[in-house]
């Protein structure tokens, strides 16, 4: 019947839609590595623990992977902690990966975990009058330059979440440290 029908056609449509965001990923990964199996079936196990659907799974694990996290395992632990990293700062999980690898990326996986990087977030949060959004959207401008000044992962949101404190707004307390950090590397005569 026409019901019937209509019932089933948005169920095949997503259907097809995960399909095609694993094609995606298996473009990006050496199958020998992660198998297409294991792709589909750590999207669903993640989409299902965290409440978001297998499409937005799927295509979250195609950014992980796509930002250089090719180690199946890591990849999981990293999509793992970006999902709680969302779910308890209110952000979207496209934010969360982001902000993680682009952490873990600068500081480097030995230096710096997903898991910590999430730890030294939430801290922020916590003591600044920041968010999650706020920090995803601008970490990556300053993280790199602090690195390369030697600042900790750590030493830069709790700087950060101190000038919110003070009233300075996250994308403007982002900008100064960065500011900030580029004239202590270059000073001007």
């Amino acid at each position: 019947s026409i019901a019937a029908l209509s019932v089933l056609e948005p169920a095949a449509q997503a259907a097809s839609e995960f399909g095609t965001q694993v094609g995606q990923i298996r473009t990006l990964i050496d199958e020998t590595a992660f198998s297409t199996k294991a792709v589909t079936d750590t999207t669903l196990a993640l989409a299902d623990a965290y409440g978001v659907d297998g499409i937005k799974g799927a295509n979250a694990l195609y950014e992980t992977i796509s930002a250089g996290v090719m180690d199946a395992g890591e990849a999981t632990k990293l999509l793992g902690v970006a999902s709680k990293f969302a779910v308890g700062g209110n952000a979207e999980l496209a934010q969360s990966i982001d902000v993680l690898t682009s952490a873990t990326n600068t500081y480097g996986l030995e230096n710096l975990s997903a898991q910590q990087a999430s730890d030294a977030l939430f801290i922020a949060i916590a003591a600044g009058k920041t968010n999650a959004r706020e920090l995803a959207d601008g970490l990556g401008n300053v993280a790199p330059t602090a690195n390369a000044m030697g600042v900790s992962f750590d030493e830069l949101t709790a700087s950060i979440a101190a000038m919110t404190v003070q009233g300075i707004k996250t994308p403007q307390a982002i900008t100064a440290m960065n500011a900030m950090l580029a004239n202590v590397a270059k000073p001007t005569s």
